[in-house]
C-alpha cells in the first residue's frame, strides 16, 4: 500500500511539474528548509531529541510545499518560512520540557 501512495504522489508531482529544472528547485527548497536547523541543532546541542526533529522536519516541509503551492513554484520565501517553523518546532520540542517528561522525572522509585 505505502508503495502504491508512493507512485501515485510521484505520478502526481510529475504532472504537477513537468520540468526538470523546477523539480530540482523544489527539491532544493524543501531540502534546504527542512533539514538545516534540524541537522545543525544535533550537532551542537545535546538537548535536540529524535522526535523534536522528525516534527520540524515533516512540519517545515509542509510548510515550504504549501508556500510552493501558493506562491509559485520558484518562489524562495517558503524557504524562509520552512526555516522559521523548522527553528521554532525544535525549540518548543526540545528546549521546554513537556508535562509527560516532568511527571516522570519526579516519580521516584522505591
Amino acid at each position: 500500500m505505502t508503495t502504491v501512495g508512493i507512485g501515485v504522489f510521484s505520478i502526481v508531482c510529475a504532472i504537477w511539474i513537468q520540468d526538470i529544472l523546477v523539480a530540482l528547485d523544489v527539491a532544493y527548497a524543501v531540502l534546504s528548509g527542512a533539514l538545516f536547523i534540524p541537522v545543525i541543532f544535533g550537532l551542537i546541542s545535546r538537548k535536540v531529541n529524535a522526535r523534536a526533529a522528525f516534527y520540524s522536519i515533516i512540519l517545515s516541509a509542509a510548510v515550504i510545499l504549501g508556500g510552493l503551492a501558493i506562491l509559485g513554484i520558484t518562489a524562495t520565501e517558503p524557504i524562509i518560512y520552512g526555516l522559521v517553523v523548522s527553528f521554532v518546532t525544535i525549540i518548543l520540542l526540545s528546549f521546554i520540557p513537556s508535562k509527560k517528561a516532568d511527571n516522570e522525572a519526579g516519580m521516584k522509585v522505591g
